[in-house]
C-alpha cells in the first residue's frame, strides 16, 4: 500500500510470528544486495517492510507509469521468486545481565503478579535465545521475541519519566535492553553493563534485526567489573 508519495509498505499477516519475520527480511536482504531503480532506505518491522524511494529516479525510468506502480509491480516479480521458508542467517550474541535488586525496580512485583519466586522468573526470563524481531524506539532498542508466557507481563499503567541507559524490562510478550536513557513503560527486572548504542563505533549498534540474543546472568562484582572497561 502507498505512504505518501514516496514510500510504500508490504504488509504480511499482522501477527508476531518469527516465519513471517524471517521473511520480512529476507525481501529485505534481495532488496539491499539488488537495490529497486530509485530505492533511498528500507524499514524492516514486525510483519511489515517500508520501501523509500526516489519517485523522480524511478519515473525517469519509467515515465508511462506512476512511481508507485513500477515499485509496486517490481516488489510482487521479486517477492514472487523468494521461497517462503528460508531461514535466515542469525549471529549468536551473548549479553551479560546483573538480575540484582538493586536494578530490578520491578521483579519483585513481576515474581508476585505471576506467583512466582523471584529467581524462578530469572531463570525463566535467561533460559531462552531470543530473536531480534526488529530495533526502534530508540537507537539500538532491539525488540526480542521468545519470552515465555509464564512471565509476560503487560506494560506499566504508569510510565516511568526516566529508564536507564542498559535497564532490561518486559513489556507484553516481548523483553529488550533500553539502550540509552529514555522514558519507559516496560517492567525493569536487570540491568546490563555494556553499550548497546555507542556513536562512536561502526557499526554505532550491537544489535540488529536477525540477531540471537541469549542472556547471561552475572553478579553485581562481574557488572562493576564490566562496566568499568565500558569507559
Amino acid at each position: 500500500m502507498p505512504m505518501g508519495d514516496s514510500a510504500l509498505i508490504i504488509q504480511l499477516e499482522p501477527i508476531i510470528n518469527l516465519e513471517i519475520n524471517n521473511y520480512v527480511h529476507q525481501i529485505a536482504k534481495d532488496l539491499i544486495e539488488t537495490p529497486l531503480i530509485g530505492m533511498i532506505e528500507l524499514i524492516p518491522a514486525y510483519c511489515t517492510l517500508t520501501v523509500i524511494y526516489n519517485m523522480l529516479e524511478v519515473y525517469k525510468h519509467r515515465k508511462s507509469v506512476c512511481p508507485y506502480e513500477t515499485i509496486k509491480f517490481e516488489l510482487m516479480r521479486r517477492m514472487l521468486n523468494l521461497p517462503l521458508n528460508k531461514k535466515m542467517k542469525s549471529n549468536l550474541i551473548k549479553i551479560p545481565i546483573c538480575y540484582d535488586e538493586i536494578y530490578a525496580l520491578d521483579l519483585i512485583e513481576l515474581a508476585v503478579h505471576h506467583h512466582l519466586d523471584p529467581n524462578e522468573v530469572i531463570d525463566i526470563h535467561s533460559s531462552p535465545e531470543y530473536h531480534v524481531y526488529m530495533t526502534g524506539f530508540a537507537p539500538g532498542f532491539a525488540f526480542l521475541g521468545g519470552l515465555s508466557d509464564k512471565i509476560a507481563t503487560p506494560r506499566r499503567s504508569a510510565p516511568r519519566s526516566k529508564i536507564p541507559a542498559g535497564a532490561v524490562g518486559i513489556g507484553g510478550n516481548q523483553t529488550g535492553i533500553y539502550p540509552i536513557a529514555t522514558p519507559g513503560g516496560w517492567n525493569i527486572i536487570a540491568q546490563c553493563p555494556i553499550k548497546l548504542y555507542d556513536f562512536n563505533k561502526t557499526p554505532p549498534i550491537l544489535l540488529t534485526a536477525g540477531d540471537t540474543v541469549k542472556f547471561e546472568p552475572i553478579s553485581v562484582e562481574k557488572y562493576d567489573h564490566i562496566q568499568a572497561t565500558q569507559i
